[in-house]
């Protein structure tokens, strides 16, 4: 199982082209862990929140706040994501490709890291520095938090 991982780290690629993950300044000893501000799908919109990212909140679910992770099976199957951190008992991630920002699923009750490994056959891949959202900032995605309509989720079309 090790190996796999090591695999699936060595084939990890960053969220914009496709290239091999970029190295990023290291923010967390600038930042505020405990409140981590992200961008996150609030069921209609995209809202900057705060996140706790720091290693004791995410060491419960065995995953951390900036590490990539591949999705091996389910709705992102193929995809990577990036650990954000813990917001309201779930860890929440963020699906490269996505225009909604960090996202979770507590009704699948995923509590541990073999929930998320069974749920969406995550593999390690790495860990990448993540930068935080401020309150009034563009999202990543190129639609600020203000300006984002339901309209331009995935979901709304399905």
């Amino acid at each position: 199982m090790a190996d796999a991982d090591a695999q699936a780290a060595s084939e990890s690629k960053s969220p914009t082209d496709g290239s091999p993950m970029e190295k990023h300044k290291d923010v967390t000893q600038e930042t505020d862990m405990k409140h981590f501000k992200y961008w996150a799908w609030t069921f209609s919109k995209i809202e900057v929140r705060e996140f706790d990212a720091t290693e004791e909140a995410c060491k419960p679910f065995g995953w951390y706040h900036g590490q990539r992770v591949k999705h091996t099976k389910g709705n992102n199957e193929g995809q990577c994501s990036t650990i954000i951190g813990v917001r309201e008992g779930s860890l929440w991630y963020d699906v490269d490709g996505q225009v909604h920002g960090a996202v979770c699923n507590p009704a699948l009750n995923l509590k541990v890291h073999d929930d998320f490994k069974n749920e969406f056959g995550w593999k390690a891949l790495g860990k990448v520095s993540v930068e935080p959202a401020t309150d009034d900032e563009q999202s990543p995605r190129g639609c600020s938090p203000a300006h984002w309509s339901p309209e331009a989720s995935p979901t709304a079309a399905a």
